[in-house]
């Protein structure tokens, strides 16, 4: 189920196809979140130099002294309120930018995910009667219900992690301006973990993979023993089918079982690797190259922030694969889809005369079900297909109900072809019984009128 989505650029494109440029607007939102905060957390330096009255601490700022500067040359003192209320407005600042990236990716997401389920309705009506029968019913319910539902999570944890990547770059950036010796270290440690986090991902996509196609295996199976409940019962062979689903019951959790260990492990790893890389770069810092802790101070809250948001990152990228299998199958069933869609022509069969069918032929495989049929229906005419099961008596009138093309020979209607006209036209000249019941669960009115406008009595 290998598509050109796989990748990391793919699944951008297509989620970009799907929301349109909403997805910058949504990077220079978490860029502006990760700017407020970075500054803000930088005006702790000024705020602990008027605490304690010793300037060196500003050493640490780097090339973000600029901070302290403006504040100077705008002829503001720098003094214990002004670095609170400042500090205080970036917070606030911070929190109402959030609060809009928030709302913002809510309507996105409920948008994009809007714009899937219409595309499958839209691309199930559309396919054909002898597509539809060489699909897995099963796969394409799963996909309908089960596997947009992965879809949307699998959307939720790649924007989560473009929120920690954006976050990431940005605390990255102002950490450089504050140390780049110290930067350097800690993103040389930070790229080290992307190692176990590889592995762990290449699992979890490999997992991921597997229980789509459980999924898909087991709606089959439940749709088929529905269909066939009444059989299944009266023959006492449930117990026998049931097996099957329980197979695909008990495998699924095998596999959700394991992708939650490997959750757990990437999980229960965050904070300590934060800590250890954090920890190794200071004393190598401090020790080794003799720098000074006041210099780093900086550094260390921007690149805490920093590591944080990359095992996020890393975290939320794991989520990722374990539900990205679901946009996988769901981009899957919609290009079958439009591989087996009904071509609908401009031609319009107005009304219904001699129907007529030449030289018609059917065939399954290598197994021929109808062969040279040449049959008249005249206007107002009753015909009786008779024969015996499998005769191909079905497979005829659907044939004729604008359903089967032929695979060999023509239908007309008046002459024109059928099947070089547009069907839906015919079809609503027809009236078609079929062998199964058609009962939809709703009210006999609307089953009798098939949801047609209520009129009032008069």
């Amino acid at each position: 189920m290998k598509n050109k989505t796989t990748s990391s650029l793919g699944f951008f494109n297509y989620f970009k196809k799907i929301i349109g440029w909403h997805i910058y607007g949504y990077i220079l939102l978490n860029f502006l979140v990760g700017l407020l905060d970075g500054l803000g957390l930088a005006m702790f330096v000024p705020l602990l130099s008027i605490a304690t009255g010793n300037t060196a601490n500003n050493e640490s700022l780097g090339q973000l002294e600029f901070l302290v500067t403006g504040i100077k040359q705008l002829g503001i003192e720098l003094n214990l309120a002004t670095a609170l209320g400042l500090m205080i407005s970036l917070f606030v600042l911070k929190g109402i930018f959030f609060y809009i990236r928030t709302i913002y990716f809510t309507k996105i997401r409920l948008v994009a995910i809007r714009k899937v389920r219409l595309n499958l309705l839209l691309g199930f009506k559309d396919l054909s009667y002898e597509g539809f029968t060489k699909l897995d019913a099963g796969r394409i319910q799963n996909n309908m219900i089960s596997e947009v539902d992965k879809l949307a999570n699998a959307m939720v944890a790649y924007f989560v992690s473009i929120q920690h990547v954006v976050m990431l770059l940005t605390y990255v950036v102002l950490a450089f301006l504050s140390n780049w010796q110290f930067a350097i270290m800690v993103g040389v440690g930070g790229g080290l973990t992307n190692i176990l986090y590889k592995y762990i991902n290449k699992k979890t996509k490999e997992y991921s993979r597997k229980q789509s196609l459980i999924g898909h295996d087991f709606n089959g199976n439940l749709i088929q023993a529905i269909n066939n409940f009444k059989y299944l019962k009266a023959t006492n062979y449930f117990k026998t089918y049931e097996r099957k689903l329980k197979n695909n019951i008990w495998v699924s959790e095998d596999i959700s079982f394991k992708m939650g260990k490997i959750g757990a492990i990437a999980e229960s790893l965050r904070e300590p690797m934060i800590i250890i890389i954090i920890a190794i770069v200071i004393l190598v810092q401090v020790n080794i190259m003799g720098g000074s802790f006041g210099s780093i101070l900086v550094s260390l809250l921007l690149f805490y922030r920093a590591l944080a948001h990359l095992v996020s990152m890393q975290n939320a990228w794991n989520n990722f694969m374990r539900t990205s299998a679901g946009l996988e199958s769901v981009e899957f069933i919609l290009s079958e889809f439009k591989h087996y869609q009904e071509l609908h022509l401009r031609d319009e069969i107005s009304s219904i005369g001699t129907i007529s069918a030449k030289e018609v032929s059917i065939t399954y495989g290598q197994t021929p079900i109808l062969k040279n049929i040449n049959l008249d229906i005249a206007p107002r005419s009753s015909v009786a297909l008779v024969g015996e099961s499998g005769a191909g008596k079905t497979t005829l009138a659907n044939v004729l109900c604008g359903l089967l093309p032929p695979h060999k020979g023509e239908v007309f209607i008046n002459d024109n072809s059928l099947y070089n006209s547009n069907l839906n036209y015919f079809r609503d000249r027809v009236g078609y019984i079929t062998q199964e019941p058609v009962i939809f669960d709703d009210s006999i009115f609307n089953n009798v009128t098939f949801w047609a406008e209520k009129q009032l009595e008069i």
